[in-house]
């Protein structure tokens, strides 16, 4: 993901979902018809409602919080912001008041 922010990748359908592993262990998105391309890399506002999307569906986020520090672990490390930012912008994201199921 900090991959993709670095980039300028804001994907709106983001959530567990559309992230596949591939054969190769590389990741791939799948449902890309709400993915813009940037030619600056995301603002944190950005990121954060990007976050937001990652952590919309109630499901997503109990199985998530398992894997905290690993993910905000490797997004620090790709992205240069701190880890604890990243887990800052994961606790706010889920803090919304948005609680959505599965559709």
């Amino acid at each position: 993901m900090a991959t993709l922010h670095d980039n300028g990748v804001l994907f709106r359908s983001l959530h567990w979902g559309n992230i596949i592993v591939q054969p190769d262990g590389a990741f791939g998105l799948i449902d890309i018809a709400d993915l813009r391309c940037g030619r600056r890399a995301l603002s944190v506002k950005q990121r954060q409602r990007n976050f937001h999307h990652l952590l919309r569906y109630k499901e997503d986020r109990s199985q998530f919080f398992e894997l905290i520090d690993l993910f905000c672990q490797g997004y620090a490390e790709r992205s240069g912001f701190a880890d604890e930012t990243c887990r800052q912008w994961l606790v706010a994201a889920t803090e919304s008041g948005q609680d959505k199921g599965r559709p």
